[in-house]
């Protein structure tokens, strides 16, 4: 799939920000050029809502995602 053609690869998944604030999230499958990432916007962690930000759409194969605390659980969906 290609941002430029929507719609053939759809992935989705999970993660957890590190005590960094910061998890590199590698797509199950390459896309064949950058993909279109989506995360939630409020992830959890101890119980509290902490919102999750994409910091950088990356490339065929990750995109960078970032959490106003360390250790945040997050879903993701990604298009391309």
């Amino acid at each position: 799939g290609s941002p430029s053609v929507w719609g053939k690869l759809v992935q989705a998944g999970s993660g957890v920000t590190s005590a960094g604030s910061v998890l590199w999230v590698a797509y199950p499958t390459a896309f064949s050029a950058a993909g279109f990432p989506i995360v939630s916007t409020a992830g959890t962690s101890g119980g509290n809502v902490m919102n999750v930000y994409i910091a950088d759409i990356g490339n065929a194969g990750s995109f960078q995602a970032v959490s106003e605390g360390g250790g945040v659980s997050f879903s993701w969906i990604a298009l391309g």
